[in-house]
């Protein structure tokens, strides 16, 4: 996930910072630091610390970052930060920017303080899915994979990982929690045309059939909340000729997900 900063840097700059603190569901990867007009910033232009404990992260122009500001009056200090999601929610971001030497000792909304940038919102949830048999109960050992395209699912190429696997077995209870996973209707803080992502029976349980086609499935507030999203149903390989099931959004089979 990408979140972004923006603020307009003032004249007459002695000083320059923005504070930001990363929500717990975050886990930063990296920062990046430019002006909006492409002027180059140098490494040494700028400090990033943290984030720390309490997950605020800061970025403080040197010396020479304030003259590169003060010579691009016009231009905007874009900061994107790059995270891992952690786990699923409707996260919010927004930052502090402290625009003066003066403003670093006042609060947001003290006139002369820090300046409130815009809210970045960033929208992982979830999917649940049963393996179960023809007569809806629960079946153990089947494994899955998931993938962002269809293309992705038939050849099992670039299977998304979750918690460094991509082979995911039901639990006991035939149910797997795929967690998190963007919306599919939202990026880059923006809502999107909805996609699909695709689940792939990787293994099917003992004495069953595997099911050859991915199944398409979305994420969103509604798959997120407790319950079935997609139901996999398959038969037995002995005397029975059907191929598997799959049933997913208002078709779902009435399992609760525990």
């Amino acid at each position: 996930a990408a979140i972004a900063a923006r603020a307009d840097a003032p004249p007459g700059i002695d000083a320059y910072r923005i504070a930001d603190r990363i929500d717990a569901r975050l886990a930063v990867r990296g920062v990046t630091v430019r002006l909006s007009d492409g002027a180059p910033l140098a490494a040494a232009d700028y400090v990033i610390a943290g984030p720390d404990i309490d997950g605020l992260l800061t970025i403080e122009f040197a010396p020479s970052g304030l003259s590169v500001l003060a010579a691009h009056l016009d231009a905007a200090v874009v900061v994107a930060i790059d995270t891992t999601v952690r786990e699923a929610g409707v996260i919010p971001n927004s930052a502090l920017v402290y625009p003066n030497a003066a403003s670093f000792g006042l609060a947001a909304g003290d006139p002369g303080g820090p300046i409130q940038t815009g809210t970045a919102v960033i929208r992982w949830g979830t999917a649940t899915v049963a393996k179960v048999d023809k007569s809806n109960r629960p079946l153990r050992g089947a494994v899955f994979s998931a993938y962002r395209t269809e293309s992705d699912a038939r050849a099992d190429r670039n299977p998304i990982a979750f918690g460094g696997a991509t082979r995911l077995p039901v639990d006991d209870d035939g149910l797997l929690t795929l967690t998190p996973l963007r919306y599919s209707d939202w990026a880059a803080g923006y809502p999107v045309a909805p996609r699909d992502y695709y689940l792939v029976e990787v293994e099917a349980p003992s004495g069953y059939q595997r099911l050859s086609d991915p199944i398409p499935f979305r994420v969103d507030a509604q798959s997120t909340e407790p319950g079935v999203d997609v139901s996999v149903a398959n038969v037995l390989v002995r005397g029975d000729s059907d191929s598997g099931l799959a049933f997913t959004g208002s078709q779902v089979l009435p399992m609760l997900r525990i």
